[in-house]
């Protein structure tokens, strides 16, 4: 792992955030200090977070494929090319950004699943029209319960203003709304944020985007899976052995709790140092006059 990610313009260091969520996280998301060049990206999750993304994850790479992951986008920075290339795709209908993000030439990624993958899944069927399609489902309501509890707890990653003082955090918080307008089906200048604690209306875009990948997505294609399903039925639709190890079954909500709380206070105390600094140099004048006069 190098400290400077390399991208498609330019280099940049991540943000102190985006370093703690790795450093945080570098156990489970090893692959992304191990990525292979020769890797197609070859299965693409498009089930939404809090449906056994993670346990998917895990087990994509059981089997050999980096598997890219929010947090994988989040330690390496690349958030702002995601909002890039959603912005493309709302203006131009272009895929050239979205594609970029998968085949830099130095990192490639064998599966990608979670956010913010899963919603751009028309796009990236058009992209790679012989990658596989594993759509993990729950139960909406626990689903809607898991993700309020976590990735749109009011205080998390994706909302938290203590957070925003990263560069890295305003690019997720842009992404974040991209993310909503498509599941609500809401035009992008005209969404509420908010929407998101709507049980309603987000359950119901739960429901339609199954529906939606259902349509869209060949049947040969498309996998609909369930965390306690466990390996055979995604083996053999994968065409993978089924490995000797049992199935990753990964309930990350404390450690996702424990991790948002560092952050935040991580956050506060960087927004308190900066005010700090910056009534200092502000006060710098008027004191320097005082010591004269």
């Amino acid at each position: 792992l190098t400290l400077r990610h390399c991208g498609r313009s330019g280099c940049s260091l991540p943000s102190p955030v985006s370093l703690f969520i790795f450093f945080n996280q570098r156990r489970k998301y090893r692959a992304v200090t191990t990525l292979r060049t020769d890797m197609p990206l070859k299965v693409i999750g498009v089930g939404f977070g809090r449906t056994g993304t993670d346990s998917l994850r895990e087990a994509m790479e059981i089997l050999g494929m980096p598997c890219y992951h929010m947090i994988s986008a989040g330690h390496r920075d690349e958030y702002k090319y995601w909002v890039k290339a959603d912005k493309q795709i709302r203006e131009t209908g272009e895929t050239t950004l979205l594609k970029e993000i998968f085949e830099n030439p130095k990192h490639k990624w064998g599966a990608a699943v979670d956010f913010p993958t899963c919603v751009y899944y028309k796009e990236l069927l058009k992209i790679y029209p012989d990658a596989k399609f594993v759509l993990g489902i729950r139960d909406p309501e626990k689903w809607y319960e898991s993700a309020v509890n976590t990735i749109w707890h009011p205080w998390g990653f994706e909302w938290s203003p203590f957070m925003t003082i990263s560069p890295t955090i305003r690019d997720l918080h842009k992404l974040r709304n991209s993310y909503i307008s498509r599941v609500l089906k809401v035009p992008y200048d005209e969404l509420n944020p908010r929407d998101v604690w709507n049980k309603e209306k987000m359950i119901k875009g739960f429901n339609q985007h199954i529906e939606d990948v259902k349509a869209t997505i060949p049947a040969d294609k498309l996998h609909i899976f369930r965390v306690t399903d466990g390996w055979d039925g995604l083996c053999a639709f994968l065409g993978e052995k089924v490995p000797d190890v049992p199935f990753p079954n990964i309930n990350d909500k404390k450690e996702y709790s424990k991790m948002m709380l560092k952050s935040n206070v991580i956050g506060g105390i960087a927004w308190v140092v900066f005010a700090g600094i910056v009534g200092g140099i502000c006060y710098l004048p008027f004191g320097i006059k005082r010591s004269f006069f």
